[in-house]
């Protein structure tokens, strides 16, 4: 049987991981190509921010989280 791991993901969570991800944007920590694939610097890995928020959720979590947030990003470019 596969059980997944419930994580909450409030309001304050999500506008936190949306600052941390446009900060790396900002700051060309973080790359996204024309066809939404996306890359960290290794600097980004060492933001506060970033280490809270990789720390609090599975890698996987965070890949599709990152990946979302992209798509809604470029659609609005």
């Amino acid at each position: 049987m596969n059980h997944r791991l419930s994580i909450t993901w409030s309001k304050s969570h999500r506008e936190r991981f949306e600052k941390v991800l446009s900060t790396a944007l900002e700051n060309g920590q973080l790359k996204i190509t024309d066809n939404g694939n996306f890359s960290f610097a290794d600097e980004f890995y060492e933001v506060a921010e970033a280490k809270f928020l990789l720390e609090k959720m599975p890698g996987d979590m965070f890949e599709e989280k990152v990946s979302a947030w992209v798509k809604k990003a470029q659609r609005f470019d």
